[in-house]
């Protein structure tokens, strides 16, 4: 069998962020989640062999090791490849190969990275033993939720794993039935025209961010659950209002309420280069901070008039941060 390349969106959420891992939705009774698919991508490239030998090249790490067969593999106590041997575990490997993986995303950037990256790696081993390959994809989400889960060893949500398998901008209803994947038009926000990212230099820790969180609702934690009630309606009112013309000047509203009600649910969603970033934001009028992911750092994304953007990705470059130009992917199909 020839080789087989596939590649993955990452993500950004504007609305609604942690209310995606039960069972906090289930305290609010019930919640949505908006995010979009962004070309930021995971790359994977499969090569099947003709004998039992694998081996793996993760270039984010700088690492390429080969192994007997796949039992030499799973036997092998490095950390590193802990997310490729929970995957591979799942299907039944006829012979060996060569597993190259890489991703665009900044590490511990609150994109949705490693989620993207489980993505990859589970269509190209379907794609090659055709296992799988019925599952819906709210199957294939719970499928690796539960991987990266199992590796993390601490909570995670779900939400990061619609935007790789499908593209697009889309609102995820949660309630007591589970989760429906709702296409959102991203025609009313133009992301690359208004918007962009800025790398805070700073890995940010989603899993104890959001155990943190969990612990203490679990509680009954009276901040943490307002907080979150919070969160759940600015996503609410931001998913009613998506389709209207008016999303430019209620946008401000919705990001400084999901900002105050975040650092409501635990100091460590902000770091001292968010501080910092959003100190810089209020500096000029009509610019938006939201943070991304499970915050503590990685990347935020900044909103903007067009006319200000340039103008404020230089100001950012000089402060030392790093920016990214984004846009949506409108399909994850590869």
């Amino acid at each position: 069998m020839s080789t087989i390349y596939v590649k993955s969106p990452t993500r950004i959420d504007l609305a609604g962020g942690t209310l995606d891992m039960w069972p906090l939705y289930s305290f609010v009774g019930g919640a949505k989640t908006i995010n979009g698919a962004i070309n930021i991508w995971t790359h994977v490239k499969l090569t099947p062999s003709l004998n039992q030998e694998v081996s793996f090249y993760l270039k984010d790490l700088n690492l390429d090791q080969s192994f007997l067969n796949l039992e030499d593999f799973f036997l092998n106590a490095n950390p590193s490849f802990e997310l490729i041997k929970q995957t591979l575990k799942l299907f039944t490997i006829p012979l060996g190969f060569r597993l190259e993986t890489s991703s665009e995303s900044p590490v511990g950037g609150g994109l949705g990275g490693s989620s993207s990256l489980v993505i990859s790696i589970l269509k190209a081993f379907s794609k090659w033993t055709h296992q799988f390959e019925n599952l819906t994809v709210n199957e294939w989400a719970l499928l690796a939720h539960n991987i990266e889960a199992r590796m993390l060893m601490t909570p995670t949500g779900t939400q990061d794993y619609f935007p790789p398998l499908t593209g697009g901008l889309s609102c995820l209803n949660y309630d007591d039935f589970g989760v429906k994947q709702i296409s959102l038009n991203p025609a009313q926000w133009p992301l690359s025209k208004n918007g962009f990212l800025v790398d805070t230099g700073k890995s940010h820790h989603s899993g104890l961010n959001n155990f943190d969180v969990l612990s203490r609702a679990v509680k009954k934690d009276s901040v943490v659950l307002n907080a979150l009630k919070g969160i759940s309606e600015v996503s609410e009112q931001m998913y009613l209002n998506f389709e209207s013309h008016n999303v430019s000047e209620l946008l401000p509203i919705w990001f400084e309420k999901e900002y105050e009600y975040r650092l409501q649910l635990s100091p460590s969603f902000a770091s001292h280069e968010i501080l910092k970033l959003k100190a810089i934001c209020t500096e000029y009028p009509k610019v938006y901070l939201k943070i991304l992911g499970a915050g503590g750092g990685g990347c935020v994304l900044i909103w903007t008039q067009e006319l200000k953007k340039s103008v404020l990705i230089e100001r950012l470059n000089q402060e030392g941060f790093k920016t990214l130009e984004i846009d949506w992917v409108l399909s994850a199909h590869t």
